[in-house]
């Protein structure tokens, strides 16, 4: 769940940095910065420490099974 909450972060942050960066007017713009800057970073942290371990590949699962019993 932290995971989804971190990439929404991310994106939401990213998109206010985009925000920023296209407005013309910057006396208000600031804000934008402000607010995406670390709501990015702060996504960034949540995505990146509750990732999910790598599975490993079940793809050839009956050619192993049937190579380890022709060992024995």
């Amino acid at each position: 769940m932290a995971r989804q909450v971190g990439i929404f972060f991310v994106l939401v942050g990213f998109f206010l940095l985009v925000i920023f960066g296209v407005a013309e007017d910057k006396g208000e713009t600031v804000n934008f910065f402000c607010y995406g800057a670390p709501l990015m970073l702060l996504g960034i942290v949540l995505w990146w420490r509750n990732r999910v371990a790598a599975t490993p590949a079940e793809r050839f699962r009956s050619y192993r099974r049937w190579r380890s019993k022709g060992k024995n």
